[in-house]
């Protein structure tokens, strides 16, 4: 039974063949320069066959991957630093979970990988898209949001868009072509209706006229005859949605309230002062083939498609690297190709035979194509060698100059891949030209952490939006290192009154808050590791840092253990410290009671001399009195 499709259905539709249209130039192109640059299909079939036929080789001789692969090196070659700030002092503290929560899902999204193929379609295809989306059936229905990258064929951006980060877009679609099975599974409460809808051979890839030399099948040349494939369209566009700044007039407290809680508020006998003010929100439809799946209003301003150009030109379709280089590495594809051809005629010299010769030409041609061979001929004077001409030295020189070019197109010169041609005779002055080297290749650095700074603010909107009951997160160092083991994060965490049992307030409550993120500058950038080994090593000798933190810059095969014994023996060392801070103190304090005791001993010696010297006095006096008396009565008697 057919449904009937609804006119949203039918404008969202032509608005998407419209932008599919215009954007056809650019996805053939695209096209082009992925085959040539990555999958190294540089032939096209008549171009093959035309060189076998003049007896050339259709060589390539592949300089742009291997430019390409280094200056994707050089732009991820670490992972991005986020740090979130508060805009308000009550927002202070809780900015450092949301540094961990965006480091959290950049690390649980394999966000290094998903940055690597974005930097790979922005330098091959000319733009890169990230793609934030909120999955309500992860973590056991909790729901997770996912960082992830879309290929830039399945993108269909606005065409009058101007800025670096389409946020002047009427809409962007992302669109591609599912299985019926597959549209079933994201949305199984439809399976009848999607079951029944008229399948869809369309295809986002143009396709080229490149010829692969293996016969690679790659893209949409991979294709089930048998199966039925439907276009999932995912609309998303910028809308005005009314809010309400409800004020307490007894408090002065400002909230700001959607219209559904704004309505539910004026049934009640509150009173409030009011004020109807827009936001900006995203609007998301979501259509499989012919049939509507739903709307949502998702948390946030921005759009959650964030690209990163390579050459922006005023509008979406911006051209990649290959674009640039293509010309010169055909050149260099020819040029050889002709040089192999001139080194085979050299080898084995075209021949002027008259006729009657030899009597079988064909088997001629075999025996002086083999060394050593011996071919009979009936007269040697009608053979006329005809050598070829010599090359000009400059066509070799034309060669090394096209492979300069390609270099200085791309800023990855050979140094950067660990050739040792052009060095420099000293360390410094290897580094020192390494750093200039990648001054180019950071320019487009700042593209790409303007990018992932967009990322973040879309990822906090959603962590507002999504995380609004209580989870705990498990944050996980990436680096693995021996001290820093993982934190468990509570969100949302309700306290109740002791007597009442109602919820007083929310600890960590993320869903409040204004905050701004930064992608610290020249994260993402290499940097020499025995110069910063060096450097580090230098803040060690001064005290800038301890050696745990050293040891963290090195490639010391066990360092985790290292770092654990070093903190085991600190830990040692430092209750030494104290046993003997502990016995030097008891040491003192002994010889304190020990210098007191002599005192009072000494004190107690004296009183007791002083109390027998007294008595001694009083007994000499006693005698001396008894003598007296003694002298008197003797006088008296006479």
């Amino acid at each position: 039974m057919e449904h009937t499709i609804s006119p949203e259905v039918v404008e969202i539709v032509k608005k998407f063949r419209n932008y599919k249209s215009l954007r056809e130039k650019w996805a053939e192109q695209a096209a082009q320069d992925w085959d040539f640059g990555v999958l190294l299909k540089q032939w096209t079939k008549d171009q093959e066959e035309d060189l076998k036929e003049r007896g050339q080789a259709p060589l390539v001789i592949d300089r742009i991957s291997p430019a390409i692969e280094t200056q994707k090196s050089i732009l991820i070659a670490r992972a991005p630093g986020f740090r979130v700030i508060g805009r308000t002092d009550d927002d202070v503290r809780k900015a450092k979970i949301f540094s961990d929560l965006l480091s959290h899902i950049y690390y649980v999204n394999d966000g290094d990988m998903v940055v690597s193929e974005v930097v790979e379609h922005q330098i091959v295809m000319g733009v890169g898209w990230f793609y934030v989306r909120f999955d309500p059936y992860e973590s056991d229905g909790e729901g997770e949001i996912i960082l992830e990258s879309v290929n830039p064929f399945d993108v269909f951006p606005d065409p009058h868009s101007r800025k670096l980060d389409c946020r002047d877009a009427d809409c962007v679609f992302i669109s591609n072509m599912l299985t019926v099975d597959q549209a079933v599974r994201l949305v199984p409460d439809r399976e009848k209706e999607i079951r029944a809808l008229v399948s869809d051979e369309d295809s986002n890839y143009p396709g080229t006229l490149l010829h692969a030399e293996e016969d690679q099948q790659v893209w949409d040349e991979v294709i089930d005859p048998d199966r039925k494939t439907i276009r999932w369209i995912e609309q998303y566009e910028l809308v005005s949605l009314p809010y309400y700044q409800i004020a307490d007039p007894e408090t002065g407290e400002v909230e700001t309230v959607d219209e559904a809680t704004f309505k539910e508020l004026q049934k009640s006998e509150t009173k409030f002062e009011h004020k109807k003010i827009y936001r900006k929100r995203v609007k998301k439809t979501v259509i499989c083939g012919t049939l509507k799946i739903g709307t949502e209003y998702l948390p946030t301003s921005i759009y959650p498609l964030i690209p990163v150009f390579y050459s922006h030109a005023g509008n979406p379709y911006a051209i990649g690297a290959v674009r640039k280089v293509r010309g010169l590495q055909q050149e260099i594809n020819k040029r050889r190709s002709l040089m192999i051809a001139h080194a085979t005629s050299s080898t084995v010299p075209h021949l002027l035979l008259e006729k009657g010769v030899v009597d079988d030409v064909e088997q001629f041609e075999v025996d002086r194509a083999r060394p050593g061979g011996v071919t009979e001929v009936n007269t040697i004077e009608g053979i006329k060698p005809m050598e070829p001409q010599p090359l000009p030295t400059a066509l070799y020189q034309l060669e090394m100059e096209a492979k300069y070019d390609i270099e200085y197109l791309l800023g990855t010169f050979a140094q950067s891949m660990g050739s040792a041609r052009e060095a420099h005779p000293t360390f410094k002055g290897t580094l020192a030209i390494e750093e200039w080297g990648n001054r180019r290749v950071a320019l487009r650095g700042k593209a790409l952490e303007y990018a992932l700074k967009r990322v973040g603010k879309v990822i906090i909107d959603f962590i507002q939006g999504y995380y609004t009951s209580r989870r705990i997160i498990r944050i996980v160092n990436p680096d693995q290192q021996a001290l820093e083991k993982p934190r468990f994060i509570g969100l949302n965490m309700p306290t109740y009154d002791e007597f009442t049992a109602e919820e007083i307030e929310r600890i960590n409550d993320v869903s409040v808050g204004e905050y701004d993120v930064i992608v610290v500058p020249g994260s993402m950038l290499p940097s020499n590791r025995w110069a910063e080994l060096e450097y580090y090593m230098k803040m060690l000798e001064i005290g800038a840092i301890d050696k745990v933190e050293f040891w963290k810059k090195t490639d010391i095969i066990d360092r985790e253990g290292l770092i654990r014994r070093f903190s085991e023996y600190s830990q040692l060392q430092q209750q030494v410290q104290a046993l003997a801070e502990e016995n030097k103190m008891l040491k003192s304090q002994y010889e304190q009671l020990r210098s007191r005791l002599i005192e009072a001993r000494e004190s107690r010696d004296v009183e007791k001399f002083k109390s027998t010297l007294k008595e001694m006095e009083v007994e000499e006096r006693k005698k001396f009195i008894d003598i007296l008396q003694g002298m008197k009565q003797q006088e008296k008697g006479e």
